[in-house]
């Protein structure tokens, strides 16, 4: 086995990392969407991932937030303080993952693939955007891969059923407003969110930052029908597979190869 068994991390909601017993060149930062967990949204990548021998330089990294009650600034903020400490691997993320691995180790990334699906996919271009705003030096490293991303707003009557589904709760809005959910206004086409968002990242990106700030690929079923697939400034047009909705795109037979292909 070339990681380490599941080590729970004290960043994030429910955050759990798998580190490389070989020294790490890369970190792969999973994060979820609405309604979803650090593991159960990308379930079986992590097995797929860690027999793969391209992933073997790379320590894997799956977080959660609070995507029901947290407004999506909020979680970009949180986001953005894990990867303080782990893309810019500080004494604190070097002594977990010696603990880890048994064994004294040092990190230092080459680069930082954040792989993010729905809407943790504007809540993790928000971190960076707001990394680079703050000068953060493991800004430039970061490259992301999107699974429908929700960064032009979704179908909220689609999310509301969404969350039925996966709660088993009745999702009206009255049910919404009691149960304290406030990541959905983020999610209306338009929103504040969205819109400061759109105009941050056609900023940096005339500021030299294309790299970073475009998507290196953009994932859809072609039965996605819970976020709007418009595409996002610079971002590549989306690769589409067949067969596949909004949630089976994160944790199909595809996913694990199309994110192997990018560590090479």
């Amino acid at each position: 086995m070339d990681h380490s068994v599941a080590v729970a991390l004290p960043w994030g909601q429910g955050s759990v990392g798998y580190f490389a017993k070989q020294p790490a060149r890369r970190l792969l930062v999973f994060v979820h969407g609405f309604g979803g967990s650090a593991s159960a949204t990308w379930a079986g990548t992590e097995a797929s991932l860690a027999a793969d021998p391209r992933a073997g330089t790379c320590d894997l990294i799956y977080f959660g937030y609070r995507s029901f009650h947290a407004q999506p600034e909020m979680s970009a903020g949180i986001l953005r303080g894990f990867l303080d400490e782990a893309a810019g691997a500080g004494s604190k993320w070097n002594a977990l993952a010696s603990r880890a691995l048994g064994v004294d180790v040092a990190r230092e990334y080459d680069e930082v693939l954040v792989i993010a699906h729905s809407l943790g996919a504007p809540i993790s271009r928000r971190a960076l955007l707001d990394a680079i705003q703050e000068k953060a030096p493991w800004a430039s490293k970061v490259r992301l891969q999107l699974f429908a991303p929700a960064h032009l707003g979704a179908f909220l009557h689609k999310v509301r059923e969404e969350l039925g589904v996966v709660s088993g709760l009745i999702a009206s809005l009255t049910a919404l407003a009691t149960l304290g959910i406030r990541s959905l206004d983020g999610l209306k086409p338009n929103s504040p969110f969205l819109t400061q968002l759109i105009k941050d990242s056609r900023q940096e990106l005339a500021n030299g930052w294309e790299a970073q700030i475009k998507a290196r690929e953009v994932i859809f079923g072609d039965g996605e029908n819970v976020v709007m697939v418009q595409r996002f400034l610079n971002d590549p047009p989306p690769t589409v597979w067949a067969g596949h909705g909004h949630r089976s795109v994160c944790r199909c037979d595809l996913t694990a190869p199309a994110i192997a292909r990018h560590l090479i």
